[in-house]
C-alpha cells in the first residue's frame, strides 16, 4: 500500500512539473536551442534574438508563455529564418511572418515595446491565446497575423496602426467586439471574415473604403455604422451577416460590390443614397425580410440576381425616368413577388417600364404622384427655419426626394435625402422658397427662408 502511494505521488509531482516549467535565457540572436526548451512551458527571453530563434520557440510544443518584453529584435537574412529554406531578410524590430504558425498551446505572449510591425500569420492558428497586447509603435498588422486565433476574446489595437490587412483577424470566433482606431485609414479584405461573435464593431472616419469579405460570415453582427468617408463596399462585405437589422449607407459610397448585403436575412431595411451608380450582382440577394427599397436616379448599372430572393418586398422604388436597362442582367428580381410587390415609377414613366426588361414582369406599377398622397398632419420636420448655410430634415425612414422652387414653381434645387442629412444652399439666393419632401409614406410642403 505504501508503494502504491509513493508511485501515486509520484505520478502527481511529475504531472506538476510537466504542467508547468520555467526556463530564463540570456541570449545573442541566433543563440537559442532547442534541447534546452524540451519541456519549458513558460520562457522569458532577454537579450537580442532573430527570426531564426522564432524559429525555435515554435517548434518547442510545450510552450504555453513567452515574455519577449526584455528581448530586442534585430535583422537577419538568410535561410534560417521562418520562412524556410528560402533566403530571405526579416527587418529589426518585427514579428516574423508564421512566427508562432499553429502555436496551439501558446496562451499568452508579451511583445517587446521596440516591435512596430507584426508579420503576415505571425500568430496564425494560435487557437489556445486568449488575449494579446499590441504595442503602442507598431504601425501595421499583416496579412492573417491573428487568423484562426480561435480563443482570443479581446484586443486592443493601438493609435499607432494605419493599417489592417486582408485576413488579419479571420476566424477569431470569440471575438466579441473590437476598436478600431481612428488611425486606420486601411482595413484589408477578410479582416474580421468569419467572427461569429462579433456583435458590434465601430469603424472610424479615416476609413475610405470597406474592402471584399470584410464581415463575411460574421452571423452574429446586429449594428454597424458606416461612415461618411466610405465611397465604395466591396463584394461579400457582409454577406451572410444574419443578424444585421439594418444600417445606413452614407451619401459618399458611390458603388456597392457584388454579394455585398447577400443573406442579411435580418435586414428590413436599407438607404441607398443618391450618390451609388452601381449595385454588384446579388447584392441584396436572399435578404429575406427587407420589405422595401428605394433605388435613386443615379443608378445606372444594377448586376445579376441583385434582389434575388428578397421574397419580402412588398415596394420597389425606382427614380429613374428611363427605366436602367436589365438586358445584360439577368434575374435581378427573381423571386420577388411581382403580383403582390408594388413598382413605384416617376410620373410619365409607367408605359416605359412596361416595356422594359424585367421591370415589365411586375403586375403593379404605379407613378408615383398617384401613389403617394399628401400628408397633412407628419412627424417630419426641417431646421433650421430661417436657412443660413444648410439645414436637415428628419422623422422619415428610407430615401426621399426634396425639391427647392421658388414662389413661381420652378425648382431651383432636386435631391434625393435621408434622414437628418446636411443639405447645403449656400449657393442660393436669399428669399423665400417652397421646399416638397416625397417620402415613401407621402409628401409634405414648407415655406421655407434663406436668409
Amino acid at each position: 500500500m505504501k508503494k502504491q502511494i509513493l508511485l501515486i505521488f509520484f505520478l502527481c509531482f511529475t504531472i506538476i512539473l510537466q504542467a508547468q516549467v520555467t526556463k530564463t535565457v540570456n541570449i545573442t540572436a541566433g543563440g537559442l536551442t532547442s534541447t534546452e526548451l524540451t519541456t519549458v512551458t513558460n520562457l522569458t527571453i532577454t537579450g537580442t534574438i532573430d527570426a531564426r530563434d522564432f524559429v525555435t520557440m515554435n517548434e518547442a510544443t510545450a510552450l504555453k508563455v513567452i515574455d519577449l518584453s526584455g528581448a530586442n529584435i534585430i535583422a537577419y537574412t538568410g535561410t534560417w529564418g521562418t520562412a524556410g529554406i528560402n533566403s530571405t531578410s526579416y527587418s529589426a524590430n518585427t514579428i516574423p511572418h508564421y512566427a508562432f504558425l499553429n502555436c496551439i498551446k501558446l496562451t499568452s505572449i508579451t511583445i517587446p515595446s521596440s516591435v512596430t510591425s507584426i508579420g503576415d500569420g505571425a500568430f496564425e492558428g494560435c487557437t489556445g491565446l486568449t488575449s494579446i497586447t499590441i504595442p503602442l509603435h507598431v504601425t501595421s498588422i499583416a496579412s492573417g497575423a491573428f487568423s484562426g486565433c480561435a480563443g482570443l476574446t479581446s484586443i486592443n489595437i493601438p493609435s499607432s496602426v494605419t493599417s489592417i490587412a486582408s485576413g488579419a483577424f479571420s476566424g477569431c470566433t470569440r471575438l466579441t467586439s473590437i476598436d478600431i482606431p481612428s488611425s486606420v485609414t486601411y482595413i484589408g479584405g477578410g479582416a474580421f471574415a468569419d467572427c461569429a461573435g462579433l456583435t458590434w464593431i465601430d469603424i472610424p472616419s479615416s476609413v475610405t473604403s470597406i474592402g471584399e469579405e470584410v464581415f463575411f460570415s460574421c452571423n452574429s453582427l446586429s449594428s454597424i455604422t458606416i461612415p461618411s468617408s466610405v465611397t465604395s463596399i466591396g463584394a461579400n462585405a457582409f454577406e451572410y451577416c444574419w443578424n444585421l437589422i439594418s444600417t445606413t449607407i452614407p451619401s459618399s459610397v458611390d458603388s456597392i460590390g457584388n454579394y455585398a448585403f447577400s443573406d442579411c436575412r435580418g435586414l428590413t431595411s436599407i438607404n441607398i443614397p443618391s450618390s451609388v451608380t452601381y449595385i454588384g450582382s446579388s447584392a441584396f440577394s436572399n435578404c429575406w425580410d427587407l420589405t422595401s427599397i428605394t433605388i435613386p436616379s443615379s443608378v445606372i448599372s444594377i448586376g445579376e440576381s441583385a434582389f434575388s430572393d428578397c421574397t419580402g418586398f412588398k415596394s420597389i422604388y425606382s427614380y429613374a425616368a428611363i427605366p436602367i436597362d436589365l438586358s445584360l442582367s439577368s434575374d435581378v428580381f427573381n423571386s420577388v413577388n411581382k403580383v403582390t410587390c408594388t413598382l413605384y415609377v416617376p410620373v410619365g414613366s409607367k408605359s416605359a417600364y412596361k416595356a422594359a426588361n424585367q421591370w415589365k414582369d411586375f403586375a403593379n406599377i404605379v407613378e408615383m404622384t398617384t401613389a403617394i398622397s399628401t400628408i397633412t398632419n407628419s412627424n417630419i420636420s426641417l431646421y433650421p427655419n430661417p436657412i443660413t448655410e444648410s439645414f436637415q430634415i428628419n422623422g422619415f425612414e428610407g430615401l426621399a426626394t426634396m425639391t427647392i422652387s421658388d414662389l413661381n414653381g420652378k425648382a431651383i434645387l432636386t435631391k434625393q435625402v435621408i434622414s437628418n442629412e446636411s443639405i447645403s444652399v449656400g449657393t442660393l439666393p436669399k428669399g423665400m422658397y417652397i421646399l416638397k419632401v416625397i417620402t415613401n409614406e407621402g409628401t409634405i410642403e414648407r415655406k421655407v427662408v434663406i436668409k
